[in-house]
């Protein structure tokens, strides 16, 4: 059972969500936690991820470790959820320029991950479910798996405590992702004025001081530190030469918002082929997203775009 606020907070954090889940031995573990010290990590894994996987992975970008042995030591761990990577892509193929552990030569998935994170509070099989029942080790035996946290026995006073502390609406944090995007751009000279409350496309508008330059941004916010965000199934309507999203994620580590620009007609564009792909694979309607780009130089690309998004970037 949790023991802290901290510790009830994680488990907040993680209830009603689908955990994607591996089994790993402490020794796989180790090694991974030697080879991602300082940086980004491909991770070789010989298993299919499936499209439900793929988008719990777009909402909970985090890979979650069954400890399945008894380890000679850590006994504490076995039969648990002890670890989790953070996730930033997922791709089929081997990502160039990124350093790789490869523990098994059969590789269906590459997981790029920049952070191995011990929890604080070890989730045991006993309080996860996969399909209302209790998990099985057998149910990861050859993949990948999606859990969910079993309701947890807090009491009310913990829950009221932790719903306040963890539990962010939806819409306040979007509104912190426009509020930060208008600040940023104020601060660069320009006016920046959100829209009112639930106006269909444009979060904010923006025009320089003379009023010769106007861009639209439709901005989309998540409060982790993913690499996907949802955009709605009317993208295609929002083609146009002044229309633009800004991609927001927050970074805990450092407190501040992260933010990348793409013009609407990439963002469109790059939607439909994966859609296009998506539908020639027999794969289920899907809800439409935009990845952060795998290659390096292209995520530095529209980080750019937004360090630099003014009238002189664009005329």
């Amino acid at each position: 059972m949790p023991s802290s606020i901290s510790d009830i907070a994680q488990r907040r954090s993680e209830s009603g969500r689908r955990l994607l889940v591996a089994r790993a031995s402490l020794v796989e573990i180790d090694a991974t936690r030697q080879a991602i010290a300082g940086g980004q990590l491909a991770t070789a894994w010989p298993f299919h991820l499936h499209r439900p996987m793929e988008v719990a992975l777009t909402e909970w970008p985090y890979l979650y470790l069954y400890v399945n042995q008894q380890p000679r030591y850590r006994r504490d761990l076995a039969q648990k959820l002890a670890y989790r990577f953070h996730v930033a892509c997922a791709v089929q193929t081997k990502p160039s320029g990124i350093p790789a552990l490869q523990l098994d030569l059969r590789t269906h998935t590459w997981l790029v991950v920049d952070e191995l994170e011990e929890l604080k509070s070890p989730i045991p099989r006993e309080e996860l479910e996969k399909d209302g029942a209790v998990v099985e080790p057998g149910h990861i035996a050859n993949g990948f798996g999606l859990w969910s946290v079993r309701a947890s026995p807090l009491s009310a006073h913990d829950v009221t405590v932790t719903e306040r502390a963890t539990r962010i609406p939806t819409a306040l944090i979007g509104a912190a992702g426009v509020h930060s995007v208008v600040s940023e751009l104020s601060l660069r000279g320009l006016i920046a004025l959100p829209t009112i409350r639930n106006t269909a496309g444009v979060d904010v508008v923006a025009t320089s001081l003379d009023g010769s330059w106007h861009a639209n941004l439709q901005v989309k916010t998540s409060k982790d530190k993913v690499s996907f965000w949802p955009i709605g199934t009317n993208f295609q309507s929002w083609k146009g030469a002044h229309n633009y999203y800004v991609f927001v994620r927050y970074l805990k580590r450092e407190r501040r918002f992260e933010a990348f620009l793409e013009s609407a007609d990439r963002v469109a564009a790059d939607a439909a082929r994966a859609e296009e792909e998506s539908n020639q694979r027999g794969n289920k309607p899907w809800a439409p997203w935009w990845p952060l780009p795998k290659e390096a130089a292209e995520v530095e690309r529209v980080r750019r775009q937004w360090l630099q998004f003014g009238p002189s970037q664009l005329h």
